[in-house]
């Protein structure tokens, strides 16, 4: 059997709860049917069914952490040598890729939600193909990096 989340156990509860006071609302029915829907739809059970329903979580979502970045330090002051174990390929050779592909529609962003610069992508991205299995996960690359979960 599946486990359920706080929030799904809550809704449960909450869904009894409306189910009840909707039983309750038919068995003391006294002809008015309008007061009736005015009643359940002021009612607080009713009222937190509904909201808890319309979010998808409970609590607020806080970011992690983040480790320090390495982004400066790999680009702009590692060694030519450096540079290659880090990226698995030449710095010119990095840049030149980048200035090919930086001006692709891919990279055009919504106004809205901006992306992360192009050679930061290029790092995160040759760094999981330059791993397998627990080494390319998304986690470990952002702590790497120093990046957000959201751009490894």
């Amino acid at each position: 059997m599946p486990n359920s989340t706080d929030r799904q156990a809550l809704l449960k509860s909450l869904e009894d709860a409306v189910m009840a006071e909707i039983a309750l609302s038919l068995l003391s029915d006294s002809g008015n049917d309008d007061d009736d829907d005015n009643n359940l739809s002021n009612s607080p059970v009713v009222l937190a069914y509904l909201t808890i329903l319309q979010s998808r979580y409970l609590a607020t979502c806080e970011p992690g952490p983040r480790g320090p970045s390495k982004i400066d330090y790999v680009l702009n002051q590692l060694d030519a040598n450096g540079f290659r174990q880090e990226l698995r390929m030449e710095r010119s050779s990095f840049f030149a890729l980048r200035d090919l592909i930086k001006d692709h529609s891919i990279f055009e962003s919504d106004p809205h939600k901006p992306q992360t610069d192009v050679t930061i992508q290029m790092m995160v991205a040759l760094e999981q193909l330059g791993f397998y299995g627990n080494k390319a996960s998304v986690g470990r690359i952002a702590r790497d990096i120093g990046v957000s979960r959201t751009y490894a």
